[in-house]
């Protein structure tokens, strides 16, 4: 037998899960790492554990490297003391709102960053004061314009095109560049 359910509490329900869903990542984070030691935290690896809303770091104030694809983290923010130190950020396949990528313009020490698979759109210009960058991931994202502004240090660009997105303009862009394993050459 079903139990027939009216419109307001589908409607509780409903919030219910939405309010659950923004404060998963968190409770997940309280619960597997104790506030007194994450100012210690230099590596932090959350990937692929089914997290779900808004990533707030700002209590891990040393995070050098940072791994927390394949979740669906909607939202990230960092310590302010973090900005200068962090090297590694793979954010690839989450569910980042459309947006571009003025995000990640204030980590400066960033030498590797993946964002595939996500809603990150328009030029990479906002990334042009990460000169320390070596590997950047912008595979099926609506990335579309901005090789120009890539740091000069930058080896490698992941640009795969396995859904319709706008980054084959950049990987069109990239023809004559030499390509091993999906990985676009920048120091031949």
């Amino acid at each position: 037998m079903f139990k027939e359910t009216t419109k307001d509490q589908q409607k509780f329900s409903g919030s219910l899960d939405n309010q659950t869903k923004k404060t998963q990542v968190q409770l997940w984070l309280n619960q597997n790492y104790p506030q007194d030691q994450r100012n210690q935290i230099r590596y932090l690896e959350i990937s692929g554990k089914g997290l779900v809303g808004s990533l707030d770091l700002t209590d891990f104030v040393n995070l050098e490297e940072l791994y927390c694809y394949d979740n669906q983290l909607t939202g990230i923010k960092f310590a302010d003391s973090s900005l200068d130190k962090l090297r590694v950020l793979h954010v690839g396949g989450n569910n980042f709102p459309e947006q571009d990528l003025t995000l990640f313009s204030h980590l400066v020490k960033l030498e590797v960053l993946n964002l595939e698979n996500n809603n990150f759109v328009g030029s990479l210009r906002p990334l042009e004061n990460l000169v320390n960058l070596r590997s950047l991931d912008i595979s099926d994202t609506n990335i579309d314009s901005g090789l120009i502004y890539l740091s000069d240090k930058l080896e490698g660009l992941f640009c795969q095109v396995e859904k319709q997105t706008s980054c084959q303009k950049i990987k069109d862009e990239l023809k004559d560049y030499s390509l091993t394993h999906d990985c676009y050459d920048f120091q031949n």
